[in-house]
């Protein structure tokens, strides 16, 4: 964060500091270049876990494949004659070899699997006779154009049309032509190839699966039935499945009931003195409620084919993370994810490690910008900062529960000048504790963006409706449980047996590791298509139907609360009552968790 310091007043946490100074969790969290607004959320790159895997660039994976009904019959024993090539496969080859210098590199690639599909002496026509398309062009055309149906754009595919009767050789090899390089396209778009993720957002670290386009032709082409082959292209995971029945009902003349969504807010200590915006939104238009559910689809399509028959899904929006087993949810629960300025990104890996009591290493960013300048400041000027007895570095650290190393060993901080030393040489750690800012458990699947899983101290945030709040982690609200539910699939272990290693502490390895999933899906539906929607706390619908449409699209934040909430009290003399009775335990546990721990407010995790 842009210019933050730490100043503690009469128990209260307020930020302040130099234009140029920037709080981050590496390690514990992500970080921001400097503050947005939500609708710009962007993680910039973190210092990555030591047991990130390595990132491996392979070829594309080729199509399903398909047996070819004419290159499978047997060939009859004949004796060898000159091969004279079909006048429609010359005209096809010459169209093929003319330069497309305005193609892009993926449609470049398509025209190429069409070179390599028509070259050699078994090449054949597909798509056409001398009396028009075949029945298997008709389909794959008819399919094609309903690409609306599936959050793509039928204006996207130029397919080819013939004149009534008997077609010409060149008629014949531009709708072939056309057809393959439409077939083609539409399969890449269906597995995800029309944007770049990370170049929507950085938030979005993941690569669509598209496949080999020269297995692919061969594999559309032999198909029986080329229309069900591209519509299988589509991701079958049921979430996409259902937002693509509420999709054609939409279109179909079918209303959506969206509710408004809360507005992402600060935390209570964040907006004490500050105004109370109330913000009112009208009922989504079928029109935006369309292009939110394309946004999602299309973020659907970027998602890995196979999630885990053990899994752990965390929806940003939703604010909660589940487990799924066999296809069934075994396990749901509140999280708290990153503010809008140090969002939690879009990603999966796999977890690898339960961490019971762990310790907290203060990551890069926050040595930096928040401890450099308290020691600095404290050994130079005599501090103040907190209290009288925080006058000295040694004094500055021991408040928040911090010692300092350098290569393992234990230095004294006051020996130290630190207004000229690299701070990044110096390892501060924060115990296991009651204070430390991870709580009693941590879960640990390494990744690029240093993101975890972990309990917090600061237990009043889960009773806030958004809990947006964190550096990028999620905290979880019950993570005892959580431990207990992935340790019983590993491991086989009883409740109790977990519950025990809260107070001895320790760390398990699990022995088969478990996919971990953030996503971020604002529009959720049922088998039948009944849709739901949720608060965009990033404005991530926005960036995508941008990007979709080549131009700037708005799409609005709005949505139901999330699904854990309780539903809304009928009386409500009763419940303004009980949220005042809440906000007011939530401050007095805020003030509680500031004095104890100032980085559990501050830092977040």
């Amino acid at each position: 964060m842009l210019g933050r310091a730490l100043i503690v007043a009469a128990g209260t946490l307020l930020l302040s500091g130099a234009a140029s100074a920037q709080t981050s969790e590496k390690s514990t969290e992500l970080a921001q270049a400097q503050p947005r607004q939500a609708t710009k959320a962007e993680p910039v790159a973190a210092e990555p876990d030591p047991l990130t895997p390595a990132e491996v660039q392979t070829p594309p994976p080729a199509a399903p494949a398909v047996a070819d009904p004419v290159q499978a019959a047997p060939t009859p024993t004949v004796t060898a004659q000159p091969t004279v090539a079909d006048p429609v496969v010359q005209a096809v080859r010459q169209r093929l070899q003319s330069v497309r210098g305005r193609d892009s590199a993926a449609d470049a690639a398509d025209r190429a699997a069409l070179v390599a599909f028509y070259q050699g002496d078994t090449a054949r026509i597909t798509w056409t006779t001398p009396q028009g398309f075949t029945p298997r062009a008709e389909a794959a055309m008819a399919e094609i154009r309903k690409a609306d149906d599936w959050g793509l754009k039928a204006s996207a595919f130029d397919l080819p049309t013939l004149p009534a009767g008997d077609a010409s050789s060149e008629a014949r090899a531009d709708a072939e032509v056309k057809l393959g390089l439409a077939a083609l396209k539409y399969a890449r778009h269906a597995r995800g190839g029309r944007l770049d993720p990370s170049s929507v957002s950085k938030l979005f670290d993941r690569k669509a699966q598209i496949y080999e386009p020269r297995s692919l032709i061969r594999s559309i082409t032999a198909s029986a039935a080329p229309d069900q082959y591209l519509r299988s292209l589509h991701p079958k995971h049921a979430g996409f499945r259902n937002l693509q029945k509420a999709l054609v009902a939409l279109r179909t003349g079918g209303a959506a009931q969206v509710a408004a969504a809360p507005e992402p807010q600060a935390a209570e200590e964040d907006r004490r003195g500050k105004g109370k915006a109330v913000r009112k939104t009208a009922p989504a238009t079928s029109s935006e409620t369309i292009q939110r559910i394309v946004a999602n689809m299309e973020r659907w399509r970027w998602m890995p084919d196979d999630l885990g028959a053990f899994h752990v899904w965390n929806n940003v929006p939703e604010q909660t993370t589940a487990v799924f087993k066999d296809g069934k949810q075994v396990f749901q629960e509140r999280i708290v994810v990153g503010k809008a300025d140090t969002p939690t990104p879009n990603f999966s890996a796999d977890m690898q490690f339960v961490i019971f009591q762990p310790e907290w290493g203060v990551p890069g960013g926050i040595k930096a910008n928040e401890i450099g300048p308290m020691l600095r400041r404290a050994s130079s000027e005599g501090g103040g900062w907190f209290s009288d007895n925080t006058r000295t570095p040694s004094s500055v650290l021991a408040r928040h529960g911090l010692r300092v190393s350098v290569g393992g060993q234990v230095v004294n901080p006051d020996s130290v000048n630190w207004s000229s030393v690299d701070i990044n040489r110096f390892n501060f750690i924060q115990p296991a504790g009651p204070t430390n800012v991870l709580g009693v458990v941590k879960f640990r699947f390494p990744n690029k963006h240093d993101v975890y899983m972990h309990d917090t101290p600061q237990k009043h945030l889960f009773s806030s409706s958004v809990r947006a709040f964190s550096h990028g982690c999620m905290r979880v609200q019950n993570p005892v449980r959580f431990a207990e539910v992935l340790l019983e699939q590993d491991k086989g272990w009883a409740s109790d047996r977990v519950r025990g290693m809260v107070p001895r502490g320790g760390e398990v390895k699990l022995t088969t590791q478990v996919p971990v999933h953030n996503v971020y899906f604002t529009a959720l539906a049922d088998e039948n298509g009944k849709l739901r929607t949720l608060g965009d706390l990033y404005g991530a619908d926005s960036r995508v139907a941008s990007a979709l449409e080549g131009r700037s699209v708005a799409v609005a934040s709005r949505g139901e609360a999330p699904s854990s909430e309780p539903a809304a009290s009928s009386e409500a003399g009763p419940r303004a009552k009980s949220d005042r009775t809440a906000k007011k335990q939530r401050n007095q546990n805020t003030a509680s968790n500031q004095n104890s721990n100032p980085f559990a407010g501050l830092f977040g995790n």
